[in-house]
């Protein structure tokens, strides 16, 4: 078990009026103990990367309605999916058609690009 704390420290101010994303990595390799060295035995050493979000208080519109604001076009065989709300939004299961398409995180007052073969509806 550890116990970690993270604290900002830059010397410039975050955004008052969008989320700020950080990405956390950390790696645990276990340490192996006198008895077990000259043992038939298995460890298994971790790596988790983590979103952390800086959520500014007061942002509009609240986060639960943040998924439908987002607005989808199609152009010369890309979908452009654009985020007008203050926060991070990440689309999981998206499909276009039948064709699967990649988990995407949309950044926010932004828009990003995600090639597509199919014309159908997305879902």
């Amino acid at each position: 078990e550890n116990t970690l704390r993270i604290s900002y420290t830059g010397s410039k101010s975050l955004p008052t009026d969008r989320e700020t994303l950080y990405w956390f990595n950390s790696k645990a390799i276990p340490q192996a103990s006198e008895e077990l060295r000259n043992m038939n035995t298995l460890q298994v050493a971790s790596l988790s990367r983590i979103k952390l979000f800086v959520r500014p208080a007061g942002l509009q519109p609240k986060p639960i309605e943040a998924p439908e604001k987002l607005r989808f076009s199609r152009s010369s065989g890309e979908l452009v999916i654009h985020n007008p709300t203050p926060y991070y939004i990440t689309l999981v299961s998206l499909k276009d058609g039948t064709a699967e398409l990649p988990n995407t995180m949309v950044a926010p007052m932004s828009r990003e690009t995600v090639r597509t073969s199919a014309s159908g509806p997305v879902t």
